[in-house]
């Protein structure tokens, strides 16, 4: 009865398919969560994050100045991936893990009243490109995977539990984080068994 009047009521301010309304209530849907709750929580957009990574590679003076000239231009002129890739390659494994836990495991992020709003709703699982915890901290520790651990989240899937899969990685399995086109290419274009799951889950939710 509580999620149908909750429901109303966000029908009532916004124009909502009925049908949407209906698979919600019935645990049939699924909400994709983007960078715009981490934001509200402070951490930074996608070209932010790769402003703070070049300063952190001229701090450390990981380059030359030419190369960092190079890189503020791919992320001016919008070409992340490219910028993205450059910088985790010079930065080197340890120094970009480093940086990313300090940002991303920052004490001071806690849940928006977004995320409470959402978790109100009877979603039958969350997809997000978040690394942060933020959804698992607002979910109470729910079971969470990314695209590496497929056999498990299948499992989810099968005995309709649910569960937050984390399309881009976890900051806590720093070598999950796709931040570049080399990542996707490794972690998701070659990853045949993540894109069954996604398959199956547009197909019954």
């Amino acid at each position: 009865m509580y999620y149908r009047m909750y429901a109303y009521i966000i029908a009532i301010h916004m124009e909502i398919p009925k049908r949407l309304i209906e698979r919600i209530i019935e645990r049939k849907c699924v909400v994709f969560v983007g960078a715009g709750l981490s934001i509200q929580a402070g951490l930074p957009t996608w070209s932010g994050l790769l402003d703070m990574l070049l300063d952190h590679l001229r701090s450390n003076k990981l380059g030359d100045p030419q190369l960092y000239i190079e890189i503020e231009g791919a992320i001016k002129e919008g070409d992340f991936q490219l910028a993205a890739d450059v910088l985790k390659d010079k930065l080197g494994k340890s120094t970009f893990a480093e940086f990313m836990k300090h940002l991303f495991r920052d004490s001071d992020l806690h849940p928006q009243d977004t995320h409470e709003l959402m978790k109100k709703l009877p979603f039958s699982a969350v997809f997000t490109t978040n690394y942060d915890k933020l959804l698992e901290t607002t979910y109470g520790s729910p079971p969470v995977y990314t695209q590496v651990q497929v056999t498990e989240l299948s499992t989810s899937l099968d005995s309709d539990e649910f569960y937050i899969l984390k399309f881009h990685g976890d900051i806590d399995q720093v070598e999950t984080i796709i931040l570049g086109e080399s990542d996707y290419q490794h972690i998701i274009h070659s990853n045949d068994a993540i894109r069954r799951h996604i398959q199956t889950v547009f197909l019954t939710r």
